[in-house]
């Protein structure tokens, strides 16, 4: 960005994830929390503040939920703006679809990437990665992610999931439903 070396002579080396690390049954986090088993599960793994744009997530869920009812939002993570999500869940009429975890521990052992049919994260801040996207990927999940900071450096859009922008709900809700309603396209990105 500099200047000061030439660019044949940088790279970026971007975070791993261990794509061998052992998932548990999906079946399992949806008995935890009460999910039906006819329900797609979206998934949202982040802080509950509003940088990570859980009311983006929530408005979309509502779009969706006017075309497809056997999905179910579930957002793995804790904070300060937990109850003002649920409330809002409730305005919109959505309450029966969203679930809100808590923290999560582990992830992978607790089956929530098993459970999930994809991951979204609608950052509204300049993410300088998004792990989470990245461990969704190594477990199969095709993801749909705002356009913002480092996020779209790790989709392909088209190839591994989509993106949006950052306050696009009619954009968010557009792809959910594109990947819900093509399983061969999901399978593809996955």
């Amino acid at each position: 960005r500099e200047g000061i070396l030439p660019a044949a002579k940088t790279g970026v080396l971007y975070s791993g994830t261990d794509t061998a690390r052992p998932h548990a049954s999906g079946d399992l986090f949806r008995m935890k929390y009460g999910i039906p088993a006819d329900r797609h599960i979206v998934l949202q793994v982040s802080w509950l503040v509003p940088e990570k744009g859980i009311d983006v997530a929530l408005r979309a869920a509502a779009e969706v939920l006017t075309q497809q009812h056997n999905v179910q939002f579930v957002f793995c993570g804790d904070g300060p703006h937990r109850a003002e999500y649920e409330s809002l869940a409730q305005q919109l009429g959505i309450a029966a679809h969203v679930t809100f975890t808590g923290s999560v521990e582990d992830l992978h052992s607790s089956g929530a990437f098993t459970a999930a049919y994809l991951l979204i994260q609608c950052s509204q801040w300049q993410e300088a990665f998004g792990f989470v996207v990245a461990e969704g990927m190594s477990a199969g999940l095709p993801v749909i992610v705002s356009r913002i900071g480092g996020l779209p450096e790790l989709v392909e859009e088209g190839v591994n999931g989509f993106l949006f922008e950052p306050s696009a709900v009619e954009q968010l809700s557009a792809n959910i439903l594109r990947i819900l309603s093509d399983p061969e396209l999901r399978a593809q990105m996955a």
